[in-house]
């Protein structure tokens, strides 16, 4: 009975056991079967969902556009260092560039190289071209909040021409009567009419109640013009802070601060930041790595543009020269059949071919852009047959077993200056190459930004490849002039120390008519006697390298007198983006 019983059992747990298996299978196919049709309507509204949202973008896209937008920060770095921001004193890459931040001028160019007024509300210059007066803007204020008036400006300009301040400004303003007539009013009397007068108005005013506290002594070193800065410009000097560079070598970061109270308007970049280098490897790399947002002054820019698409070219062609000045003071250069062969054996464009991209060339004392040029007086050059000729009946005989020439005993051996920029090497490479098929055997002496100046302000060296801002009017005493070639001009600027007097009297004459016309005939006589005398070698026009990291907006600038002439719209520039309704 017992055992009937436990079978009885058995028999029912197996089948209570398959009735729940089957109960389950039945519940789990149809989980199953859910869990399919769910997954498929999900699937459904995710792909509707995508759908829909790609379709609103599309259409939020089409309704919208991308615009400037207000704010945020913009790093330049710029090769050099800085010394002084006063624009009484500053030279340099470095130093002009935080100068043009931190101060405002009477007159300013536009983008187009045009004068058009900044602290300057309205100028005339009376039928004599010697009396020019300047009306100030109203309102205009100092960083301290101070106004600034006419005595500032009457104040700047005989700072320049005391000579005790030693600015290399001041031979642009001898003889100049500088007077104030009222808060507003500045007079500008000249000995004689200079056309070009008007373009000296475009560097920076200080601030008298700063610096007439200081003894007249002290003023170039004083903290004022580097630290504890006060300028009228669209940026304030905050800080500058002296560290060691990733090579070891010592760099400065200028930060800059919007000046809120700028009289052409609040500038739209928050904060400016300057870092200075040494060479280009550093400042690239540091472009490269997002360190950076612009650079300025470099070789082979469509490289660093070919390797990085964020990076936009705004480089422009400068009214500038770049010549090799003989110094013909001292032999051999007093020889001017050396100066013509040297001259005559250089092809411009092979010399200019390494440079990797299109140059200008230039052919005169005076850019074919100015009424003083004259198509029918160049210089001419790539005549290598009449190079050795001009040697031969100089007297400078090939020594074959040498390849170089000689005279008397001397060697035709000389050392060629320039800057070590990528540029100036390959041009320097080129010119040495040309001159050793003449029989000229010549060095390259490279020097870095710091080390040029000072050869150039004491004219160190025999031959030096160099550039020269000619501006936009065609007044180039300050380069030819035999007042400006002793180490005792304010200047300097006479590279060649070049003396002639028919070619001062034109320099004086072109320099003091206003109508081009007849300006033109009075510089004629110059350039026959440049073109006679040889004193340079002129190459090209250099363009300005000015690489920016994507945004960048409203940058109007498409000629360019100074490296500086980029900052003319510096307060319009912008570097953010937003979306707005179209």
């Amino acid at each position: 009975m017992l055992r009937k019983q436990r079978r009885k059992a058995e028999k029912s747990a197996l089948s209570a056991d398959s009735r729940i298996d089957q109960h389950l299978g039945n519940k789990v196919y149809r989980f199953e079967s859910v869990r399919r049709f769910m997954f498929g309507w999900i699937a459904i509204v995710l792909l509707i969902a995508g759908v829909t949202l790609y379709q609103f973008n599309v259409f939020y896209d089409a309704t919208r556009q991308v615009v400037p937008a207000k704010g945020g920060v913009f790093r330049e770095g710029i090769i050099g260092r800085f010394t002084n921001a006063n624009p009484v004193f500053a030279v340099g890459a470095v130093d002009t560039s935080v100068s043009k931040l931190l101060y405002s001028g009477l007159l300013k160019y536009d983008g187009n190289g045009t004068l058009v007024g900044d602290l300057a509300e309205s100028w005339t210059i009376d039928p004599g071209g010697k009396i020019y007066t300047v009306k100030l803007k109203k309102d205009v204020q100092w960083h301290d909040k101070k106004p600034l008036t006419a005595e500032d400006v009457e104040y700047t300009y005989k700072i320049i021409q005391n000579p005790d301040i030693k600015s290399p400004f001041r031979s642009s303003w001898e003889g100049v009567e500088v007077k104030k007539t009222d808060d507003r009013t500045i007079i500008f009397t000249l000995k004689g009419s200079i056309s070009s007068f008007p373009h000296y108005l475009t560097n920076g005013i200080i601030p008298k109640h700063i610096f007439s506290k200081i003894d007249t002594q002290q003023i170039r070193s004083s903290s004022h013009n580097n630290q504890d800065v006060i300028g009228s410009g669209p940026f304030k000097l905050t800080k500058v802070e002296v560290k060691k560079s990733d090579d070891g070598r010592t760099a400065e970061r200028i930060s800059l601060a919007t000046n809120t109270n700028y009289h052409l308007g609040r500038p739209k970049i928050n904060q400016y930041f300057i870092q200075t280098y040494k060479g280009e490897d550093s400042l690239i790399r540091d472009l490269n790595q997002s360190r950076l947002d612009a650079i300025n002054g470099v070789s082979n820019p469509e490289k660093i543009i070919a390797q990085n698409d964020k990076i936009v070219d705004m480089s422009r062609i400068l009214t500038s020269q770049v010549n090799v000045f003989f110094k013909v003071s001292e032999p051999p250069f007093n020889d001017v059949n050396l100066r013509k062969a040297l001259t005559l054996a250089v092809d411009r464009k092979e010399a200019t071919k390494g440079l990797g991209y299109p140059v200008k060339i230039s052919d005169s004392p005076f850019l074919d852009t100015t009424f003083a040029y004259d198509k029918k007086q160049i210089q001419k050059t790539d005549d290598i047959n009449k190079a050795n000729a001009l040697l031969e009946s100089s007297g400078w005989v090939m020594n074959k077993s040498t390849g170089v020439r000689e005279k008397a005993g001397q060697k035709l051996e000389f050392s060629l200056t320039a800057r070590s920029l990528d540029d100036y090497k390959k041009v320097s490479e080129s010119l040495v190459q040309q001159w050793k098929a003449i029989g000229a055997n010549v060095r390259v002496i490279l020097l870095d930004e710091e080390e040029m100046q000072s050869a150039i302000a004491t004219h160190n060296y025999s031959v030096v490849l160099s550039a020269i801002s000619l501006g936009y009017d065609p007044d180039v005493f300050a380069f030819w002039h035999s007042s400006q070639k002793n180490i005792g001009s304010s200047t300097k600027l006479n590279l060649s120390e070049y003396s002639s007097k028919p070619a001062d009297i034109a320099l004086e004459g072109g320099r003091s008519r206003s109508d081009p016309s007849v300006r033109a005939v009075k510089y004629a006589p110059f350039t026959t006697n440049w073109l006679n005398d040889n004193p340079a070698l002129t190459l090209y026009q250099p363009r300005y390298v000015f690489l920016v990291r994507e945004p960048f907006y409203n940058f109007n600038t498409t000629t360019m007198s100074a490296s500086t002439d980029r900052y003319n719209n510096v307060h319009n520039w912008t570097v953010k983006d937003k979306k707005v309704r179209k």
